[in-house]
């Protein structure tokens, strides 16, 4: 990485400039190192905060620069579908076996952090998986969608992450809208339901039915309150430290909100976060509101890019 910053400072033809999102990416990485150098909590932030960040936006930036050529793009997204789909079957195997996520009986254990990582993983890869199986393709990458599909659906059903089904739903619903071939997305928008409404009625200690009800009576998750309690306390800490924020990584979040005596950040259990529970919140805490909307402004550009594309590009991929 290096050594291709320096060839780009000497050589402006191999800068990725030309679709805006490189200059997004180390807009938020400078506000995220500079939200680090004025902080308090420099020491803890480092280790398990800028520095993973400084790695993934390095690698997002080799991304963008390596894999211009469209032959690339599909290795790539081959090699990704390919090692989550190898997760996928290993996670199902272990589920058929009785081996669950060590502390969350009867949830898949995927090769991600938690079974909520994994459902936001198989989030964003199942509807283009989805896509390959219903619109224009070779046969034999339908079957293999088909088969992908499948598995990612039975893994993100194991996986029991509450977030995950209800962002999914509302994906097939984006794309029965805005895409040919409604009638077949509908299609498996409808079977969802039925599923979801099944797995409620079916079974009356059945654990997926008791996740869907947590969905539909919020009042009384425990575990929805305690993140009720995180996501306000978050938002008050926000307010403390608008700009900039306190600095990446969960060792300032912990110590922050020890800190704090007031009613609103103690929870029932006594339970200490580690992190807020909200992506967005997380990072308006760790860069502040500057990080936050440098964030947003890198999928705002991502999604401008893959429009631009989708809509000039006349290869099927």
């Amino acid at each position: 990485f290096f050594f291709w910053a320096l060839g780009c400072l000497w050589d402006g033809k191999i800068r990725p400039f030309r679709s805006g999102l490189a200059g997004a990416v180390l807009a938020y990485l400078l506000v995220c190192t500079l939200a680090w150098a004025l902080s308090p909590w420099r020491s803890q932030g480092w280790r398990e905060g800028l520095r993973e960040v400084l790695a993934s936006g390095a690698l997002a930036l080799t991304a963008l620069f390596v894999l211009r050529r469209p032959i690339l793009q599909k290795a790539a997204a081959f090699v990704l579908f390919a090692a989550v789909f190898a997760s996928t079957l290993g996670g199902l195997y272990l589920y058929r076996e009785g081996v669950y996520f060590p502390g969350a009986a009867h949830r898949i254990w995927l090769a991600f952090l938690h079974p909520n990582a994994g459902g936001s993983a198989l989030l964003l890869l199942l509807p283009i998986s989805l896509a390959f199986l219903l619109f224009p393709a070779p046969s034999g990458l339908k079957v293999l969608a088909g088969a992908v599909s499948l598995a990612f659906s039975a893994a993100m059903l194991l996986t029991f992450s509450r977030t995950a089904w209800i962002c999914l739903l509302f994906a097939f619903v984006i794309l029965s809208a805005g895409w040919p071939g409604r009638w077949r997305l509908w299609s498996a928008v409808l079977l969802a339901v039925f599923l979801v409404v099944l797995g409620a009625a079916a079974g009356p200690r059945s654990y997926f039915r008791e996740r869907v009800r947590s969905v539909l009576d919020v009042s009384r998750d425990v575990n929805l309150m305690k993140r009720r309690i995180y996501w306000e306390g978050t938002v008050r800490l926000i307010a403390r430290r608008p700009i900039l924020g306190y600095g990446t990584g969960y060792r300032p979040f912990m110590a922050v909100w020890e800190a704090q005596e007031e009613p609103v950040f103690l929870t029932p259990t006594g339970e200490k976060p580690i992190h807020s529970h909200n992506l967005y919140l997380a990072l308006g805490f760790a860069s502040g509101l500057a990080g936050l909307f440098a964030f947003l402004a890198v999928l705002w550009r991502l999604f401008a890019v893959l429009r631009r594309r989708l809509l000039w590009s006349g290869d099927w991929f």
